[in-house]
């Protein structure tokens, strides 16, 4: 007696590269039974994406069963009613490696070929990278400081601002101290006039992790009365502060003025305007904040007061375009710290050393409400603590992956797929009239 086919049963089919094949994947639909028993339903979109936009993996995974709290799954029990609503998950994927190359894979955007409706809430599921890359790059390599010198004679006084930059690359902290040593010595327009250029060099203990600013001036030529003041400017992440000097050691210059590689005289304004003022009145001037140093033929020297940790990165930013509202940032604005609603996903923390792979997934996910009932496309940036983009040499290929939490609305009742169920098997097993 020849055994009756069970419409259940599918021809044996290799599974394709992210699973069991989009044909053996049963979905609801009209022309769809509901396989008996429940199970997983589950259902994956994945090409190339429209026009100019990024491709991105989508993946829906839905429980059609009573569990609660199955990862992918309901957030609540299934309806059984027509009309009542329930939670699903959705996940998109991201892999650096299907970036187009025309951008930087630390902004960027995706486009959905299927959009996401009715999202109610989304977070950063995981983020996985190597931890290497450039530490110094363009736009966070520089550092600045200003020379005065009183003239020995007339008393005039004058001000330089000089810049140098560290090419981009990575650098340890005794390489860092002789990188920057070797663009001071190749400064040019050093002197102010006929008397010898300052001394200057920094150096790197090993030991403590700190660095030192040295400046001496030369025992031979005129007279000198000069004077030093390392900068950082409050709106760019490239100065002392960065490399282990606090505040109270640096003087906050807008660094506009500066040209890399060269002195150039400056007009001096704020703070600066009154220690040369000062100068002018006393050729012995002593700043009692010290931050500004009278420099001498013996030589002095400006201890770090923080150490220098550039050999590794504390994190990243991940933020984005989608309208979440329920995050705030702090800012310095006209003297104070506020805080303002920001684009925030998530602040990845980088506990691992460098050269080892940097896996972040977090056990308490930080949600975050949404606003959209819509989501064509998702634009992301991946920021340091200073939020500023990285660079494509500060960041490796990741890979990252988004959670969505989306409210659906069931169209069928249990009892309509039931005796679809029931009418689809009694036309798949006729009754046989002996």
């Amino acid at each position: 007696m020849s055994r009756r086919r069970d419409i259940t049963e599918t021809p044996p089919q290799s599974p394709g590269p992210f699973g069991t094949p989009e044909s053996l994947r049963p979905v609801f639909g009209p022309g769809s039974p509901l396989p008996s028993g429940g199970g997983n339903i589950r259902t994956q979109t994945s090409g190339a994406s429209p026009l100019n936009m990024n491709s991105a993996q989508i993946h829906t995974e839905q429980l059609a069963g009573s569990q609660v709290g199955y990862s992918g799954g309901y957030q609540n029990a299934p309806p059984s009613a027509v009309g009542e609503t329930y939670t699903t998950q959705k996940h998109i994927h991201i892999n650096s490696k299907h970036i187009n190359f025309r951008d930087n894979k630390a902004d960027f955007e995706v486009g959905l070929i299927t959009p996401i409706r009715n999202a109610r809430r989304m977070c950063l599921r995981s983020f996985s990278t190597p931890n290497t890359g450039h530490n110094f790059v363009e736009g966070a390599n520089h550092f600045r400081w200003v020379e005065i010198q009183r003239h020995g004679t007339t008393g005039a006084v004058l001000a330089k601002g000089f810049s140098i930059s560290i090419p981009s690359g990575y650098f340890t902290g005794a390489q860092f101290a002789s990188a920057f040593n070797a663009q001071v010595n190749a400064l040019t327009n050093h002197p102010f006039n006929a008397e010898g250029a300052p001394i200057l060099s920094l150096s790197y203990s090993s030991a403590t992790y700190h660095l030192t600013f040295n400046a001496r001036v030369p025992t031979t030529g005129a007279v000198q009365n000069k004077w030093i003041v390392l900068l950082r400017d409050d709106n760019q992440t490239d100065d002392f502060h960065r490399v282990g000097f606090e505040a109270n050691q640096t003087l906050s210059y807008p660094s506009g003025a500066f040209r890399d590689g060269e002195g150039v005289l400056l007009t001096p304004e704020g703070d600066l305007q009154a220690y040369a003022s000062a100068i002018a009145n006393d050729a012995s001037y002593v700043d009692p904040t010290e931050r500004l140093q009278r420099m001498n033929t013996s030589g002095i020297s400006i201890y770090g007061a923080l150490e220098s940790l550039i050999e590794n990165r504390m994190g990243f930013y991940i933020t984005t375009n989608l309208s979440i509202n329920d995050v705030y940032e702090t800012h310095r604005r006209l003297g104070k710290n506020l805080a303002e609603q920001t684009n925030i996903l998530s602040w990845v923390i980088n506990d691992t050393s460098r050269y080892s792979y940097l896996h972040y997934e977090p056990n308490n996910k930080q949600y975050h409400t949404l606003h959209q009932d819509s989501i064509n496309s998702i634009k992301l940036a991946i920021r340091d603590e200073y939020g500023r983009i990285l660079q494509e040499s500060e960041l490796r290929d990741f890979v990252l992956t988004l959670e969505f939490e989306v409210e659906e609305t069931t169209p069928y009742s249990k009892d309509f797929l039931q005796r679809r169920y029931a009418d689809a098997y009694t036309s798949a097993h006729p009754t046989r009239v002996r």
